[in-house]
């Protein structure tokens, strides 16, 4: 009797190991699936982002700092975009603007402007596809399926970081378009850190006329134009080893951004490091160059979207497509 009690204990016991690995491969099986799901959901997103035509509203806010900033939006094939602040009245009327060739930043209460070439089409698909390739390093990938957002259906996929601090973003994305409704940074505590959400979106049948993605400054505006990039490097220390200053390094940047670029211009006779950073949807550049001898006072303020700062030997002017406090934040963290 005791042998078939034991000889019972036993096969129970292989049975729920059995049963223990079979959930494990099931569950493993999932995530697996899951991850697929959710970077064909991206892969779609960045495949459509250069072809759609949209119009619409958003708002980007960071709750913890009390911003909230609504914009105006307009999409259209071959990556044109218009973007114009409508809230709050400090901004109102701040304008970003690319006709897929030329891109324009606009403030008309200071009449100033700074015009820049657009970016390449391959360098974007290239730099996604990288991205792409790094995800899965860095995040675990969730697809939740669809749900409803403004009266249309969405894929959520979202990605934890795998490493602490396990941060995570989700993303609401158009089944019919491939256009990111709703795009949300998390703290690891669940707090919501950023938002990026469409209150209307509209994708009209026919793609927006040429001349919505045209701009002219008024005259009287003071025009800054960016200079072309004349090298670029691996790194920042082989660009450093090519300038006269020892260029300076964030001590912050937002989650999930990593070093795109090192490149080394010429303005004005003088060397300019410029370090380009990006999460693949945003981007951050830092020009850094050093403080001309005899020169009084520091570098001109910045305009919309443009931080200076002065640190020690170095001019440093930090431009991006984040809100002002993020940029801000990455300038003070600059130490030479």
């Amino acid at each position: 009797m005791r042998t078939k009690v034991i000889v019972s204990l036993v096969a129970l016991g292989l049975a729920l190991g059995a049963a223990g690995i079979i959930l494990r491969q099931a569950a493993g099986q999932d995530l697996e699936r899951e991850q697929r799901q959710g970077l064909n959901v991206l892969r779609l997103v960045f495949a459509g982002e250069g072809k759609v035509s949209l119009s619409g509203t958003r708002a980007l806010s960071a709750p913890q700092r009390g911003l909230r900033i609504i914009q105006r939006v307009m999409r259209g094939p071959g990556h044109r975009y218009r973007i114009e602040a409508a809230a709050p009245d400090p901004i109102a009327g701040r304008l970003l603007v690319s006709d897929g060739s030329t891109r324009w930043l606009y403030d008309p209460k200071r009449g100033w402007a700074m015009v820049t070439q657009a970016a390449d089409a391959q360098v974007i698909a290239r730099r996604r596809a990288e991205w792409l390739g790094r995800v899965p390093k860095v995040f675990v990938v969730r697809y939740f399926g669809t749900r409803s957002l403004l009266g249309r259906q969405a894929h959520v996929v979202q990605l934890v970081r795998r490493h602490a601090p396990r941060a995570y973003r989700k993303y609401w994305v158009d089944a019919e378009h491939w256009v990111p409704l709703l795009r949300q940074q998390f703290a690891p505590d669940d707090t919501v850190v950023a938002e990026e959400r469409y209150l209307q979106a509209d994708f009209p049948s026919q793609p927006l006329p040429a001349q919505a993605f045209a701009f002219q400054p008024p005259r009287g505006t003071r025009v800054v134009r960016d200079p072309a990039p004349l090298l670029r490097f691996a790194d920042v220390a082989a660009l450093g080893e090519r300038l006269d200053f020892r260029p300076a390094l964030p001590q912050w940047i937002p989650d999930d951004f990593f070093l795109e670029d090192a490149l080394l211009l010429r303005f004005r006779r003088r060397s300019v490091a410029w370090l380009r950073y990006t999460d693949i949807f945003n981007s951050i550049s830092i020009f850094e160059r050093q403080r001309p001898r005899g020169a009084r006072g520091g570098p001109a303020p910045g305009g919309p979207m443009v931080v200076v700062r002065e640190r020690g030997p170095l001019w440093i002017v930090v431009v991006g497509s984040l809100p002002r406090p993020v940029l801000e934040r990455v300038a003070d963290s600059i130490r030479p």
